[in-house]
């Protein structure tokens, strides 16, 4: 056997680049923190412990920064979350330690919808921002994610955890709300329709933002006549001025006239939307 020469194994020794060893200091510094023992449910026997470095999660969720106090830096402690989801908390220590959602791709799209939703209220109850922003982030790529039929939008049990486990002008009852303005066809809208599944919040949202889009819409149109009659005015100064030059007498193209009576007619139509709205 071959022994090398410790000179010789330094030549070979690949140097570590400065922002890995900024990587592997954070990653030590939080593991060399003491853990803490997180029970997740109530039954004894659905109930799951997770441990979880004190160092990664304290500065990160609120709540354990709270609960933890003075000691969060101690041994032997315990929090117990007795009316989580353990499945959805086990989404929660996974994503803490790697920065990645380990959705189940094999699971329907509503399967991934709610399993979306209840980790975004779990980080909504934890006071975790980052990871929140993480899940509404995952929700809304998924509501881009085409279908056989087109767009996929979360079903009334999504939206309904969404709604319980936030507050309002949440960002993600917004969000929502949005897609289904956005993405509204016949079939969304009789689906819907049946107020025993939705959130009576829900419906307040749409009807907000529909109704914020409509002004915007209006506002437009009201802008566009005021542009269109800037023209005119233009057009009918030049034509006087026209009019006035000591020259013989001109007479437009023909295809300048129609020009102008297009536009006239366009302001007229223009003007009728707009008193509609």
């Amino acid at each position: 056997m071959t022994t090398v020469p410790p000179r010789q194994m330094q030549r070979r020794m690949i140097p570590v680049p400065e922002k890995n060893k900024m990587v592997l200091l954070i990653v030590f510094r939080y593991f060399l923190t003491p853990a803490v023992e997180v029970v997740v449910g109530t039954d004894e026997t659905e109930a799951q412990t997770f441990v979880i470095h004190q160092g990664l999660i304290c500065p990160r969720s609120e709540f354990f920064k709270t609960a933890l106090g003075d000691n969060w830096a101690k041994p032997d402690q315990k929090i117990k979350l007795t009316d989580e989801d353990p499945r959805t908390f086990a989404l929660y220590q996974a994503l803490l330690y790697t920065g990645l959602l380990p959705v189940n791709d094999n699971h329907d799209i509503q399967y991934r919808y709610l399993e979306l939703a209840k980790l975004y209220v779990l980080c909504e109850k934890l006071i975790d921002s980052k990871e929140k922003a993480t899940a509404l982030d995952a929700i809304l790529e998924l509501c881009r994610t085409k279908g056989g039929e087109g767009s996929v939008l979360p079903d009334h049990r999504c939206t309904e955890i969404i709604y319980d486990g936030t507050q309002d002008n949440d960002t993600t009852r917004t969000a929502l709300a949005t897609q289904y303005v956005e993405k509204l066809d016949s079939t969304t809208a009789k689906y819907i329709s049946n107020r025993t599944l939705w959130p009576a919040d829900f419906y307040y949202d749409l009807s907000l933002i529909t109704t914020r889009r409509v002004i915007q819409e209006r506002e437009k149109r009201v802008q566009a006549v005021e542009d269109i009659e800037v023209e005119i005015s233009c057009v009918e100064q030049a034509l006087r001025s026209l009019a006035h030059c000591n020259r013989p007498k001109y007479e437009f193209p023909k295809s300048v006239v129609l020009t102008l009576e297009g536009t006239a007619d366009a302001l007229s139509d223009l003007d009728i939307k707009t008193a509609c709205l």
